[in-house]
């Protein structure tokens, strides 16, 4: 596993990632709604990887 700078070519696999933690919880967790929270994760993640705010763990090619 190697760590990098934030960039923007890991955007999306970053918002499928949070998307999958999100469903995972949604489902133990009631007040969690079931909605498509993609447009909004992206809108958020896009700016935190615009600002350089962070590290992206990579292994294999993926976002872990």
């Amino acid at each position: 596993m190697v760590f990098e700078k934030l960039n923007e070519k890991y955007l999306e696999d970053a918002v499928k990632l949070a998307q999958k933690q999100y469903n995972m919880e949604q489902k133990y967790i009631e007040a969690l709604y079931d909605k498509d929270y993609k447009e909004v994760l992206t809108n958020l993640l896009s700016n935190i990887f615009k600002n350089n705010h962070g590290m992206v763990a990579i292994e294999r090619g993926k976002v872990f």
